[in-house]
């Protein structure tokens, strides 16, 4: 899950403003899939990274 417009919403060190909050979900993940690799966690870390990066609109 990404998520966008929080820090408009509530910057570091000011008020609560009103403003558009967006969740956006990618497609589910299957961590069988990594099953294989020679480290599962690490494969699986990185693939989940990049896709909350992208989810929430940051360039990799």
């Amino acid at each position: 899950m990404g998520i966008r417009g929080t820090f408009e919403a509530w910057p570091r060190g000011g008020g609560f403003r009103f403003h558009p909050v967006e969740l956006h979900f990618g497609k589910p993940i299957d961590p069988k899939s990594f099953a294989q690799a020679s480290d599962p966690y690490g494969a699986i870390t990185n693939v989940l990274r990049k896709e909350v990066l992208m989810l929430s609109g940051d360039n990799l």
